[in-house]
């Protein structure tokens, strides 16, 4: 009986350790996940952002700040590195997000690894599979908490490079239109000067700066490949508007492979033509009004400057020959070179083109109209001969036969050239009255008394209103009708909206067998009224020439730099750290912000909905806990003040509040309120002065 006993107890023992034990083991669980619930998860879930935090800085760090980042190169099909923010960013991009990746897939592995040491399966994980279970929730925590700092991170990164990107696209095209935009404004233009083109340039090609590399740039413009300077396979750097000195670089016109000078595209172009038939003396005009005009710049009134040194060249032999009496050699090229010359009297630089086409043009109308320069000009010279004038001829044969070998006349009649001029014209599209100026140059007038002639019917005309030129056009006009071309004159004006007529003499007397000097007379006249606006050849104040670099020295300073590198990435690496810092601390200090009570961060609103007193409070309270109001967002009284206690012993319960000690404390427009207690959509606040009270949270809004 006694060993019954014995063994009864025995089991009640063990039956009681056995309790004892489970107990045990479910209080060391439920310890265990109250511990990895309240302590281990936020401390899993900070360490694994932590861990993701630390890799990715790590690898933007050896990427982007110490290393240069993916290996770029030449792209596309320009011999150039593409603009950092249009290709390289992106692959930088993905090998951040991709080795960061790897190094945080690195640390689970590493936390694998330690989860089969520690729990091995056997007898044992039967009672340690708590702590198991607890590891694998605060790594699944932490893991899902990392996962979700990865992607923020990355999507940063991500939105920093494309906001950076698009504001490289918006700046590349916003430059271009600037450009263009002042170019419009400015009258500036590409137009090739070289005889048989003459085509307009929508952009040049341009050459590398750096000798040992030579390579060619079709499309020097902002975008793809740079916003402000490119960067050629060479490692040179090149830039890509003419605002920053593109015009230096050596270009060439994409028509016809020849180099054009540094003054296109940066100064304002005017283009004229001179237009006469054979013998009418347009080469002579052009090189006595180049005379004219460097002696207007030797009287200082007037900047002078060659863009190449090749038309240097010709005015100093034109001055030669005209110091030593001889006659300069006709324009024997139909489609000659334009000269081109830079001029300035007091505003911006003006690029003049002058086109002096051979005679014989105007007699071959196919290979006018070919002639491009018509259709882009300015304005046109159209020299007379006098003595082509039939009517001159037959009044002056037996002074024109004395003398006709010095003098020259021309073969051609002036209304047979001015109606090949009008259809070549006409066939460009230019109008049928054209809004070209059209000066009318009555030349050679220093033989036979011509020029007496003009002046003798100029100072028999009454005084002009217009001035000197007016009264200088209207006699030449005269003259001209006088002598049998009223048809022509009918025709000119007709055909164009503005016409003046000038007289000259390009040599200032008859060519003989003497070496006495030519002297220039009136040949700057038409220029002045053509170029008006632009340049005053007559009360100019100079400004010195802003572009005057020749074909043998371009100016364009070499920058290398070492190809495909670029400081870029680092940019980058600084914009997301800082904006990493701003979103974490910005978090922290709302956190703290949301989670600090007692701090004065609302005021009283001013609603109409109650009539108000004079001092601006309401008259009469609303009581949140009133037993008469069901709904707790009703106002019982229909009104917006608080219901306060002097009492703050009294806080909770509708009886209290409805004691007759109860103070009220009528709130008006804007009183600072410190919330202690939120019971949504009731506040516990108190005034500075300490009256307590709740108040509803539609009559209250935020700190301003």
């Amino acid at each position: 009986m006694s060993k019954g006993k014995s063994d009864g107890a025995e089991a009640l023992a063990y039956l009681i350790g056995a309790v004892v034990a489970i107990a045990i083991y479910i209080t060391i669980i439920i310890f265990v996940s109250a511990v990895a619930i309240y302590v281990l998860f936020p401390i899993g879930c900070v360490a694994f952002i932590g861990a993701v935090l630390f890799n990715y800085v790590k690898v933007l760090y050896e990427e982007l700040v110490v290393g240069k980042g993916w290996a770029d190169s030449p792209a596309g099909p320009e011999p150039a590195f593409k603009q950092y923010f249009f290709r390289k960013a992106r692959y930088d991009y993905w090998e951040v997000v991709k080795k960061s990746a790897l190094r945080n897939w690195a640390v689970l592995v590493w936390l694998k690894d330690w989860f089969f040491k520690l729990f091995q399966w056997n007898y044992i994980l039967a009672f340690t599979f708590p702590l198991a279970l607890g590891y694998i929730a605060v790594v699944a925590a932490g893991t899902t908490a990392g996962a979700l700092a990865y992607l923020v991170f990355g999507l940063l990164h991500m939105a920093i490079v494309a906001t950076c990107a698009g504001a490289a696209i918006a700046a590349a095209y916003t430059l271009r239109g600037v450009e263009r935009l002042q170019m419009f404004i400015r009258h500036r233009s590409l137009k090739c000067p070289y005889r048989e083109c003459h085509e307009k340039i929508a952009l040049p090609y341009y050459m590398c700066p750096n000798p040992a590399c030579g390579e060619r740039h079709n499309k020097l413009l902002p975008g793809d490949y740079g916003v402000v300077k490119r960067q050629c396979k060479c490692g040179a750097w090149l830039p890509t508007l003419f605002l920053f000195g593109r015009n230096q670089l050596v270009s060439y016109c994409p028509s016809c492979d020849r180099q054009l000078n540094s003054s296109m595209g940066v100064s304002r172009n005017v283009h004229i033509p001179i237009i006469a038939g054979r013998s009418a003396g347009k080469s002579h005009y052009l090189a006595a009004a180049m005379m004219e005009i460097h002696r207007r710049a030797d009287d200082g009134g007037l900047s002078v400057a060659f863009p190449e040194k090749q038309y240097e060249a010709d005015y100093v032999q034109w001055k030669r020959y005209f110091e030593s009496g001889n006659t300069v050699r006709p324009t024997q090229l139909k489609s000659p070179d334009a000269f081109l010359v830079n001029l300035n009297s007091g505003g911006e630089d003006c690029l003049l083109y002058v086109y002096d086409p051979a005679g014989e043009l105007l007699q071959q109308t196919d290979t006018m109209r070919s002639q491009e320069f018509f259709y882009y000009a300015d304005g046109i010279v159209f020299l007379i001969d006098p003595f082509s004038i039939p009517q001159v001829q037959g009044r002056l044969q037996k002074e024109l036969n004395a003398a006709k070998l010095q003098i020259g006349p021309s073969e051609m009649a002036p209304q047979d050239a001015y109606a090949n001029l009008l259809q070549t014209l006409q066939q460009q599209k230019v109008g049928r009255r054209s809004t070209k100026r059209l000066a009318v140059v009555l030349t050679k007038t220093d033989a036979i008394n011509i020029s007496n002639e003009i002046q003798q019917i100029a100072a028999r005309q009454p005084p002009d209103k217009g001035g000197a030129q007016a009264a200088e056009s209207s006699a030449v006009r005269a003259w001209l009708e006088k002598n049998g071309e009223g048809n022509l004159l009918r025709g000119i004006e007709g055909d164009f909206k503005s016409v003046s007529y000038f007289y000259c003499s390009p040599l200032g007397r008859v060519p003989d067998s003497g070496a006495t000097p030519f002297v220039p007379a009136g040949v700057l006249k038409p220029f002045g009224w053509l170029l008006r606006s632009i340049v005053d050849f007559e009360t100019g104040t100079p400004k010195p020439i802003a572009q005057t670099k020749t074909l043998a020295a371009p100016a364009y300073p070499l920058i290398q730099t070492p190809p495909g590198e670029t400081v870029y990435g680092k940019i980058i690496a600084a914009m997301w750290a800082l904006s990493v810092v701003s979103l974490v601390g910005g978090s922290l200090l709302f956190a703290l912000w949301a989670n600090t009570a007692g701090s004065d961060y609302a005021y009283a609103s001013d609603y109409t909905t109650a009539s108000s007193n004079s001092s601006g409070a309401y008259d009469s309270p609303r009581n949140p806990l009133s037993s008469s109001n069901s709904n707790n967002n009703a106002a019982p009284y229909n009104s917006n003040s608080a219901a306060f206690r002097s009492d703050t012993s009294v806080r909770n319960g509708a009886a209290a509040l409805k004691k007759a000690d109860n103070t009220v404390i009528y709130l008006a427009a804007d009183t600072p309120l410190k919330v202690i207690e939120i019971r949504m959509p009731w506040y516990w606040v108190q005034t500075r002065d300490g009256a307590v009270g709740w108040i509803h949270g539609n009559d209250i809004y935020p700190l301003r």
